[in-house]
């Protein structure tokens, strides 16, 4: 291979063309496309991007004019009609407050409470029907009762009488002493 044959293959190789140095007797191909015709095509693309570009912000600015106008017309609208700012920030509020009570975890939230609702009310149901609460509640109806009776039945001319007769009746009222665990609703 001669020193000619050598540089040829290194320019080309240079140029972004594939060839073989290793085979002996081949010779390199030649270069499809000049450098001047990359940059020029180069070139050409970016004055397209340039324009395209350029026509975007037109575009965009025109439309920025557009939409101003339209905003100064709508407020103009607005205030013939009477709608202030706060009419718009309650609305606002009140759409916002109405899609917050409609999402997802507010509904399910609000299921769970129902369903705890439902539960204490039949636990105390329960409760309420239990022998217990039945005595506990004969008991201080019977007192109520009694204590009602004499006070009714017996008109003290002073207090100090009133006195005496209130101690005598709470000392007849049972005691009812129980623990807490006794009174607890949730209880099955």
């Amino acid at each position: 291979m001669s020193d000619r044959d050598e540089e040829l293959i290194n320019s080309s190789a240079d140029k972004g063309n594939v060839a073989n140095s290793s085979v002996q007797g081949t010779k390199p191909l030649p270069s499809l496309v000049s450098e001047q015709e990359i940059d020029s095509d180069k070139a050409r693309l970016e004055e397209e991007w340039r324009s395209d570009l350029f026509r975007l912000e037109n575009e965009m600015s025109t439309l920025r004019s557009v939409l101003a106008s339209k905003i100064e017309e709508a407020e103009g609208i607005k205030k013939k009609l009477g709608i202030t700012p706060l009419v718009e920030f309650k609305e606002d509020i009140k759409q916002g407050f109405q899609t917050f009570k409609e999402s997802d975890p507010v509904q399910k939230t609000s299921a769970v409470f129902k369903d705890f609702g439902e539960f204490a009310s039949k636990k105390l149901g329960n409760l309420r029907n239990s022998s217990a609460f039945k005595s506990v509640e004969g008991k201080v109806g019977g007192a109520y009762t009694s204590v009602k009776k004499r006070i009714s039945s017996s008109k003290p001319e002073d207090n100090e009488d009133a006195e005496i007769e209130t101690a005598e009746i709470a000392e007849e009222v049972p005691a009812v002493t129980r623990s807490p665990e006794e009174y607890s609703p949730l209880q099955p």
